[in-house]
């Protein structure tokens, strides 16, 4: 778990809540002042075989959500605030993402299947099934609505029910998303690139990582800035709300570890 600094002495949790994956507060004009600090070490207990984490999710009372991805295990994990166990969730495919919908509800993109559960995590129990009719990444929700990666380099918001309200076009195969009131963030792997378009698909800018860094998971703050994962480099990195300027925040030396 880690903890959002600023030299101005204001302290921020980054998050993905249910309005978004974002900065709980708004965060400083310069991302130089930003920095991080441990709160806690945890370790998620061991399935059938080593986890294979793709997604998490933090409920309001502290509460975390991961998606096992791996072949072995094929469940979501649930931890208390206190880092205990509090249930595993098993599935009959593995499951790429999570993201919460309420205050006990989740929306779980299963690859394979090329679908949507929702589930109740209190009761463990499949409240609905989405058909995508695509394989399916890394899935948000923010306004009420699901916004999901497909394959073939297409991103849909979609309503609870299922009805796709809008199709987005990609500029290549992206695993993740972040989405606000009017801008969608996305990294496509294999360029090595992190775009920011409009609700449309417009691009606004292009972040261009170093070769080989395969960004990945993404997230961004109330003022636009942009923080990502960089599988292969080891290390996450900070991107402006301009797209122009970046920052590594956390490095191999830091333990980041890609297995």
């Amino acid at each position: 778990m880690i903890e959002v600094n600023f030299s101005l002495q204001t302290k921020l949790a980054l998050r993905k809540d249910k309005q978004g994956q974002e900065l709980l507060i708004s965060s400083p004009k310069s991302i130089s002042e930003i920095e991080l600090s441990k709160l806690s070490l945890f370790h998620i207990p061991k399935g059938i075989s080593e986890c294979m984490i793709k997604g998490c999710d933090v409920f309001e009372d502290g509460r975390i959500v991961f998606a096992d991805f791996s072949f072995n295990n094929k469940r979501l994990v649930v931890l208390n605030a206190d880092y205990s166990l509090n249930k595993e969730i098993p599935f009959d495919e593995r499951p790429i993402d999570v993201t919460i919908v309420e205050s006990n509800t989740v929306a779980v993109t299963l690859f394979e299947m090329k679908d949507i559960h929702i589930v109740d995590v209190r009761s463990s129990k499949i409240i609905r099934t989405i058909a995508l009719n695509k394989k399916c990444y890394g899935i948000y929700f923010t306004g009420g609505k699901l916004n999901v990666c497909l394959e073939q380099n297409v991103m849909k918001t979609i309503d609870l029910s299922g009805n796709t309200l809008k199709t987005i076009s990609q500029m290549g195969p992206a695993t993740y998303c972040s989405v606000t009131n009017d801008l969608v963030y996305y990294s496509v792997y294999g360029c090595d690139a992190v775009y920011c378009c409009d609700l449309n698909g417009n691009v606004q800018w292009k972040f261009s990582c170093s070769k080989s860094d395969f960004p990945n998971g993404i997230a961004h703050d109330a003022s636009g800035n942009v923080f990502v994962t960089c599988r292969d480099a080891n290390k996450v990195i900070v991107i402006a709300s301009n797209g122009k300027e970046s920052r590594i925040l956390l490095s191999s030396g830091d333990g980041l570890q890609n297995r």
